[in-house]
C-alpha cells in the first residue's frame, strides 16, 4: 500500500450488474452472481489489510424477490454458502458480522445461520454489514450517484476490467 493514502473508516458497496456482466460474457447470470460473490470475499480480506473499520455490502435487494424463481434460488444457495464459509473468513479477518435489513422472506434455515453468525462474531472490531432492505434512503443515494456508476470501472473476480454500461 502507498505511503501517505487516507483509508477511509467505513467503504459501501452496492453490489449490481453481475447478471449483466455475465451475459456479456456469454454465461448465465448465475455464473455472475457466483463472481461477485468471489469478489467480494476478496473484497472482505483487502478491507482488512488495509485498516478500514466498517464495510457495507448492499447485496439483495427486495426488488430481487421479483426475478425468476430459478435465480432467486441461486442466490439464497449463494447466501447459504458464504454462511458456511463466513465463520472461518470472519475469524480471520476479525469481522463483526452483521445482516441488516428486512430477513422475514429468508427461509427459517438461512434467519438461524444468520443468528448464528452474529452471535459467534460479536465481540469482533472489524464491522461487516449486508444489507438486503430497499429503502427509501437506498433509492436516494443510488439516484444521486447513478451519474457516477456510469463513469466507474470495477475490477472482476478473474481479474477483468468492467465499466458500467
Amino acid at each position: 500500500m502507498e505511503e501517505g493514502l487516507k483509508i477511509p473508516n467505513h467503504v459501501a458497496i452496492i453490489l449490481d450488474g453481475n447478471g449483466r456482466w455475465a451475459k456479456r460474457k456469454g454465461m448465465p447470470r448465475n455464473y455472475g452472481h457466483v463472481q461477485g460473490a468471489k469478489t467480494v470475499e476478496v473484497i472482505c480480506e483487502e478491507a482488512y489489510r488495509m485498516g478500514i473499520q466498517y464495510l457495507t455490502v448492499y447485496a439483495f435487494s427486495t426488488e430481487n424477490w421479483t426475478r425468476p424463481k430459478e435465480e432467486v434460488d441461486a442466490l439464497m444457495k449463494l447466501l447459504r454458502n458464504y454462511m458456511k464459509t463466513s465463520l472461518k473468513t470472519a475469524a480471520k479477518n476479525n469481522m463483526c458480522v452483521r445482516i441488516i435489513g428486512d430477513k422475514t422472506g429468508l427461509d427459517e434455515d438461512i434467519r438461524e445461520q444468520i443468528k448464528r453468525l452474529e452471535e459467534a462474531t460479536k465481540d469482533n472490531t472489524v464491522w461487516m454489514k449486508i444489507s438486503g432492505e430497499e429503502s427509501q434512503s437506498w433509492r436516494r443515494l443510488r439516484r444521486k450517484i447513478r451519474g457516477c456508476i456510469f463513469r466507474s470501472r470495477s475490477i472482476m473476480a478473474d481479474g477483468t476490467k468492467w465499466s458500467a454500461p
